[in-house]
């Protein structure tokens, strides 16, 4: 999931997802709140527009259990702002069966709206 986020393929983003999956994103962000398919494929592609290469994530952590795998991990990315972008997040992924059905992404919606959205 990571890796088709870093190369912006929404296509790819979503082939993971259960039909009714939703992404919710903390803070009061552009891209805050609940994400249906559709509206995930809108975060995905436009965040990518914004980089100037492709955005690194860097998993450092992994608990599992039952349906839920929580990751934490960090970002990179230069962005055509022309600033550089790094940030620190926790996303949980609920499964039904192989397909992911919610996220929720936690991380410094400050610094996002700081670097990205100013």
């Amino acid at each position: 999931m990571l890796k088709a986020f870093e190369a912006g393929d929404a296509d790819a983003v979503l082939a993971r997802l259960t039909d009714d999956a939703t992404w919710w994103v903390a803070g009061d962000l552009p891209i805050s709140g609940d994400h249906d398919k559709a509206g995930i494929s809108q975060m995905v592609t436009g965040i990518a527009a914004m980089a100037a290469g492709p955005i690194k994530f860097t998993p450092v952590g992994f608990t599992a259990e039952g349906d839920r795998v929580s990751v934490e991990t960090e970002s990179e990315a230069d962005l055509k702002n022309g600033k550089h972008y790094s940030n620190k997040y926790h996303l949980v992924f609920e499964f039904e069966g192989d397909r992911i059905s919610r996220i929720r992404e936690y991380t410094d919606t400050k610094r996002v709206h700081e670097i990205m959205f100013a």
